[in-house]
């Protein structure tokens, strides 16, 4: 639903942060829940392609297998691109890019990082008014759109709020 509302707006591009490092601390039934979920949502969205950023290595075996196959699987697929950050924080991102380059230069890790540039809108879900470790580096112009329904339950008509709210607003430089 979400996407096909995306596609019938023009857009063709959805960042998910999914969950946070702290999220994988969490009873293993939650864990495997979760991530089961994203695995879930992905698998009923025909013409795909989904990406999967963030910390992998702290991901159960079996759901980094599932991840990565998930990715070939669509990796052909054209409509519509879908960027999942599982295990993402803005710190580690960082560290991980310091971590593959050498020598490490702002514009090297900037290069490197997980994080999308350009984000026009941010929309953080189940009422909470903070950003919990993502903290977007390469789009400081974003709008941030806080909404109380959880993910799964958004309208296509609170997408396409969020998106007028983005396309409408006049960038004033601090002003």
């Amino acid at each position: 639903m979400i996407v096909t509302t995306l596609t019938q707006t023009g857009i063709r591009k959805l960042y998910f942060w999914c969950n946070s490092l702290n999220n994988l601390e969490r009873p293993q039934e939650q864990v495997r829940s979760f991530l089961t979920h994203y695995l879930e949502i992905s698998e009923v969205v025909p013409q795909v392609r989904v990406h999967i950023r963030g910390n992998k290595t702290m991901f159960p075996d079996d759901f980094r297998s599932r991840f990565e196959a998930l990715e070939r699987q669509t990796s052909g697929n054209t409509a519509f691109d879908l960027y999942y950050f599982l295990n993402y924080s803005t710190q580690d991102d960082i560290r991980r890019a310091m971590e593959q380059s050498s020598p490490v230069t702002l514009d090297k890790v900037l290069e490197r990082m997980d994080e999308p540039q350009n984000i026009d809108v941010i929309m953080r879900t189940g009422g909470n008014s903070r950003l919990s470790g993502f903290v977007p580096l390469k789009s400081p112009n974003a709008d941030v759109f806080f909404v109380p329904e959880y993910f799964p339950a958004l309208t296509p008509q609170r997408i396409r709020e969020a998106i007028a709210r983005g396309q409408s607003r006049e960038i004033r430089n601090g002003f």
